[in-house]
């Protein structure tokens, strides 16, 4: 099991294109400090940010954005 902020789903909503399981997960939770998901949640959503940070994570230099940094943490929080 893995514990979201609230901060870290808000970014997911605003940034990544959920599915439609994950955001009813999400906005069923938006009230909450922390929201418990389990392995298979955390993995798809692990997929869907590694997807994001190939696309945005990094600059023309190779070196991670400010989004790309969030990116990064997300991914190792979300490894199981």
């Amino acid at each position: 099991m893995i514990e979201l902020s609230s901060k870290e789903i808000a970014f997911m909503l605003t940034n990544i294109p959920l599915p439609q399981h994950i955001k009813s997960i999400f906005y069923n939770s938006i009230n909450d400090i922390k929201l418990i998901i389990n392995e298979d949640i955390a993995s798809e959503l692990r997929e869907l940010c590694i997807d994001r940070f190939d696309t945005y994570g990094l600059d023309i230099n190779y070196e991670p954005t400010e989004e790309g940094k969030i990116l990064e943490r997300l991914i190792d929080k979300l490894f199981i």
